[in-house]
């Protein structure tokens, strides 16, 4: 899979490298696995931890990219500053 992942993003090779909006931003993960955007507080899967992911938004949508890997896609509610990642089903006993 990812295994440790990148400290920064890898450049794309000739003409497959992805194309972004020209507003997408760069952002550092933490060790937390949180992402700061647009004064939220993003979750995302540990695994990414100190990795740099691409953040931007199309209309409604924040995207985040992991070099081509969309890592997450959320509709922000602004009321909260701290976004969850998602509720985790429990097993049925």
């Amino acid at each position: 899979m990812l295994g440790e992942p990148a400290r920064e993003l890898a450049p794309g090779a000739g003409d497959r490298s992805p194309r972004y909006p020209p507003h997408s931003l760069l952002r550092k993960v933490n060790r937390n696995g949180v992402v700061s955007y647009d004064g939220l507080a993003i979750i995302l899967p540990y695994r990414y931890r100190g990795a740099t992911v691409r953040v931007f938004e199309v209309g409604e949508l924040i995207h985040v990219y992991y070099g081509e890997e969309l890592v997450r896609v959320l509709v922000p509610d602004r009321s909260r500053p701290y976004q969850k990642l998602g509720k985790r089903r429990r097993k049925e006993a």
